[in-house]
C-alpha cells in the first residue's frame, strides 16, 4: 500500500475521530435539525443551484480546452467528465484526483497529452484565483461586521495570494520565452498552450468562475434557510471557499478537515448545533453530485478500460 495514501487514511481518521469527540453530542442534535429541511422546497432548490454551477464549470473547462486543443470536445461531454471526476476523483488518495481523471478521459478524445494537462492546470488555476478573489469579497464587506483578528489574517493573505496569481499571469510570456531555452519537450509544449490564453479570454473565465462560487455561496445560503439558520450571504461568502480549501489537505480528498473548518468559521455567528448541520448539509450535496458523477461513471462512454473511443466522444 502506498506510504502517502497510509498518512492520508491515518490523518482522516484522526480529524474524523477529533470531530466526533469533541461534536459527538451536537452531531445527534444537528441530524434532528436537518431532517427539517428535508421538508423545505428550499433545500431541493438549493441542490438545484448546485448542479446548475457545474454546467458553468464545463463550459469554462470547454472554452480553455477549445483554447489549447485542435480536437476539443462536445459540451456534453465535457459536462459528464465533471460529474464523473466528482465521483472517481473522490476515492483517489491525492488532492489533485479530479483533474487525474479529467487528463485520462480527455485523452480519449485527443492525445495532445501536454496540451491537456496544461488546459486542465489552467482551469484549476483560474478557479482558485477566483476562489481567493471571493475570500478578499468577503472581507470588503463582512470583517467590518466582526471583532474576529484572524479573519483579518485571511484577507490580507488571500489578497496577497490573488496579486501574486495576477502577476504569474501578466509574466507568462516572458517566463514562457526564458523556460524554452531549455528545449523541455513538455514544458514547452505546455506553455505555448497557456500562452494563447489572451487578456479577454482570461477575464471571461475568471467571470464564469465567480458566478460559479456565486451559485455554491447560494446553495449554501438557501441550504440555511431551509433549516431556518440565520447567517448573513457574506459570511458564507467566506466560508465556502476557505472550506473548499480543505482538499489541499493531507487527508483522503479532503474529508473530515473540510467539515472541520466549515463548522470553526460558521460558529462565529451561529450556535454549534447549526453549524454543524450546514455543514452535513453541505456534504449531503457534494454525496448527489458524486451519485450523479456515478450514474456516467458506469455508462459505456466512461468504461474503466482506458482506451480511445473518439466515436462515443464526439
Amino acid at each position: 500500500m502506498n506510504k502517502n495514501f497510509i498518512i492520508q487514511l491515518v490523518l482522516t481518521v484522526a480529524i474524523l475521530s477529533g470531530i466526533f469527540y469533541f461534536w459527538g453530542g451536537e452531531i445527534v442534535n444537528a441530524l434532528s435539525l436537518l431532517s427539517v429541511g428535508f421538508s423545505s422546497a428550499s433545500f431541493y432548490f438549493a441542490i438545484a443551484i448546485l448542479i446548475s454551477a457545474i454546467f458553468f464549470e464545463a463550459l469554462r473547462l470547454l472554452l480553455i480546452l477549445r483554447t489549447a486543443l485542435q480536437n476539443p470536445p462536445k459540451y456534453s461531454y465535457v459536462l459528464r467528465l465533471l460529474f464523473v471526476s466528482y465521483f472517481a476523483g473522490s476515492w483517489l488518495p491525492t488532492s489533485v484526483g479530479t483533474e487525474v481523471i479529467k487528463v485520462l478521459y480527455l485523452r480519449r478524445v485527443t492525445k495532445e497529452t501536454p496540451r491537456i494537462i496544461t488546459s486542465v492546470f489552467a482551469d484549476r488555476l483560474i478557479g482558485f484565483g477566483a476562489m481567493i478573489f471571493i475570500i478578499c469579497l468577503s472581507g470588503i464587506f463582512w470583517f467590518p461586521q466582526t471583532d474576529s483578528n484572524y479573519l483579518f489574517w485571511i484577507i490580507l493573505l488571500s489578497g496577497s495570494l490573488f496579486a501574486v496569481l495576477t502577476l504569474l499571469y501578466c509574466l507568462k510570456g516572458p517566463i514562457y520565452h526564458f523556460l524554452e531555452r531549455f528545449h523541455w519537450k513538455y514544458v514547452d509544449e505546455a506553455l505555448k498552450a497557456l500562452t494563447m490564453i489572451r487578456w479577454n479570454q482570461a477575464i471571461l473565465f475568471f467571470t464564469i468562475s465567480i458566478f460559479r462560487w456565486g451559485l455554491l455561496v447560494s446553495c449554501n445560503y438557501l441550504m440555511a434557510q431551509a433549516l431556518g439558520i440565520s447567517i448573513s450571504f457574506w459570511q458564507l461568502l467566506l466560508i465556502v471557499p476557505l472550506s473548499e480549501f480543505a482538499y489541499f489537505a493531507p487527508t483522503i480528498n479532503g474529508l473530515g478537515a473540510r467539515e472541520a473548518i466549515y463548522v470553526l468559521l460558521a460558529q462565529m455567528t451561529v450556535t454549534n448545533r447549526e453549524a454543524i448541520a450546514l455543514s452535513l448539509s453541505w456534504f449531503l450535496c457534494s454525496l448527489v453530485l458524486m451519485i450523479i458523477g456515478a450514474v456516467f461513471f458506469f455508462g459505456k462512454d466512461f468504461s474503466i478500460q482506458f482506451r480511445s473511443n473518439q466515436s462515443t466522444t464526439r
